[in-house]
């Protein structure tokens, strides 16, 4: 709404109370090309039919080979190439650049207790909500929006100040700065949203209208049999219809009794809602957000439709797929209860064949780390398994940063059914 208000508007400033994240669907493009408009590659075939595997956002956080990774180097990798864009000298484009500050800007905004600005540095873009959109960066990269990070803010008749500035556009502020904007034609907010459920007797049913108290952000306490909210799981990387289609297909087994859910399941859905809720420690309020990598294995478990590892011997080009390339829904389809092999090897074989994977000049260096570092990796998450009892539990430790892959961390799954 704002990038086309500030195409017609002669100025536009759009306020956020915190440090925010953006995430580019085109890291590639938007890094070399100052021009590079996002829409207009979703809008055009043309354009959209020639992108190789790597040069989609879901490459660098929606693989296997990545999510492998622990999640100091998982923070390292982006901390160090957002440092990077910004160096003196560094030829990124001007939309990439305030993209990477404006990442930076959450930990640093962190003052009050240097354990959880660590914290926060090492988990990156894991710590909170990413907005999957690189339009804001490239409207104020072109002067047609500013940007201001500001915790509140004083209205008058035709202007407003903030007393407290944090950042403004490329500029972290180390000491709060006052900004006032004057001859203020309009304000539009994006406040005041709820949860409610107005179709239901939630106090008399005993339903908490918060995900995390659901298994699997779908099956309230004491109802899972006979009640499901689909849509609840939203994925910090990847889209929330992955997601509500793993649980739909669950549910129907359920409700066809092919499929019961666990005993426990109650209890289970209250630890692991724990668990996201100390993970993603920046983002307090948005309780829908799970770890899509892990959390759609560990719904496919359920269902059993989780893929197989290919053998690299019988099928090295699948081999290098259920590694490398994202794991789009496509993969579910391969085994299990509504298994469609054909419209799954559709997309993984004939639009998607290895010829079109395409190293770029950002990909091979964290590829070929990730690579080496995830069979290390293997080894510690045996070690952690073993002596701790994998991830279950409210608390997901002190050392998670170090002692588990990513993709270990939440959701329950385990390293033994890695594979």
């Amino acid at each position: 709404i704002a990038v086309d208000i500030g195409t017609i508007a002669k100025s536009c400033t759009v306020w956020s109370r915190r440090p925010f994240l953006l995430a580019p669907r085109f890291p590639e493009m938007i890094n070399n090309d100052p021009n590079h408009d996002e829409y207009k590659i979703m809008q055009t075939d043309s354009l959209w039919s020639e992108l190789k595997i790597a040069d989609y956002l879901e490459y660098f956080n929606a693989n296997r080979i990545h999510n492998l990774n622990p999640l100091w180097l998982w923070g390292a990798l982006r901390q160090g190439f957002w440092d990077a864009v910004n160096q003196e000298g560094s030829k990124a484009a001007p939309a990439m650049k305030l993209l990477c500050a404006w990442c930076q800007f959450n930990w640093k905004a962190i003052d009050a207790n240097p354990n959880l600005r660590k914290k926060a540095w090492l988990q990156a873009d894991q710590a909170a909500f990413v907005t999957k959109n690189s339009r804001l960066c490239s409207a104020c990269a072109k002067g047609i929006v500013d940007i201001i990070v500001a915790p509140n803010a004083e209205f008058s008749s035709d202007a407003v100040t903030f007393p407290q500035v944090l950042g403004e556009n490329l500029d972290y502020f180390d000491q709060p700065q006052s900004r006032t904007i004057v001859n203020v034609d309009s304000v539009i907010c994006c406040i005041g949203y709820e949860t409610t459920c107005p179709f239901l007797d939630i106090d008399d049913l005993g339903i908490c209208l918060d995900p995390r108290t659901w298994f699997k952000h779908c099956f309230p306490p004491n109802l899972g049999h006979k009640l499901a909210f689909i849509g609840w799981a939203r994925p910090h990387q990847g889209g929330i219809p992955a997601a509500a289609e793993l649980l739909a297909r669950y549910h129907a087994l359920i409700v066809a009794g092919k499929k019961d859910l666990p005993e426990n399941y109650a209890q289970i859905g209250m630890d692991e809602g724990k668990a996201e809720s100390e993970f993603y420690f920046l983002s307090p309020n948005l309780k829908s957000l799970v770890d899509y990598p892990s959390f759609a294995d560990s719904v496919a478990k359920l269902i059993g439709c989780k893929p197989r590892m290919p053998m690299p011997f019988w099928s090295p080009s699948m081999f290098f797929k259920y590694w490398i390339y994202p794991m789009w829904p496509c993969w579910y389809r391969l085994r299990g209860p509504g298994a469609n092999p054909q419209a799954a090897n559709l997309v993984l074989k004939t639009r998607f064949p290895i010829s079109r994977f395409g190293f770029t000049s950002i990909n091979p260096v964290p590829t070929i780390l990730t690579g080496i570092v995830s069979c290390f990796q293997t080894f510690v998450n045996t070690i952690t398994f073993l002596f701790r009892g994998g991830t279950k539990g409210a608390n997901i430790g002190k050392n998670y940063l170090w002692n588990r892959s990513k993709y270990f961390v939440l959701h329950g799954n385990s390293v033994f059914t890695l594979f």
